[in-house]
């Protein structure tokens, strides 16, 4: 169990680093929207880990349907990108596995669900800046609230 705990503890201190550094905004959509919903979304993957590390199966449920509601949404800026619109549909998906898992109380499962979700924002920002060149590749810094 402890190799698990350990890798939950780390999860969340990476997730730290990286909102320290912060994350670059989207180039062609207005950048108060787009902050705004990275913000949201940053926030609902911090109470997700904040209930994994705490073992509260209800806030981790509770993050999970914020972020699948934010996926839901029409806030989103479009790109036309079959790529970017498969990485949203994924972190629908994985939000929903997540918010399962939780109501399951599987800590274990609803884990490895939130690293799934974390590499899948990775992935996708990876996409945006480096394929459709999209996002500003310069962190933008601030300090963590």
């Amino acid at each position: 169990m402890r190799p698990f705990l350990l890798a939950v503890a780390l999860s969340a201190l990476g997730f730290g680093v990286y909102l320290a550094a912060g994350e670059a905004p989207l180039k062609s959509a207005p950048r108060d929207q787009t902050a705004i919903m990275m913000q949201a979304k940053l926030k609902g993957l911090h109470a997700m880990a904040e209930g994994l590390v705490r073992k509260d199966f209800s806030g981790i449920e509770q993050a999970g349907e914020a972020l699948a509601a934010l996926c839901a949404g029409d806030d989103w800026q479009h790109h036309g990108d079959p790529v970017y619109e498969d990485y949203r549909d994924q972190l629908r998906r994985s939000a929903l596995k997540v918010m399962e898992l939780a109501r399951a109380q599987n800590l274990e499962g609803a884990t490895y669900g939130y690293m799934g979700l974390m590499s899948s924002c990775v992935d996708c920002h990876t996409h945006c800046r480096d394929v459709l060149k999209i996002a500003e590749t310069a962190p933008v810094l601030r300090p963590i609230p």
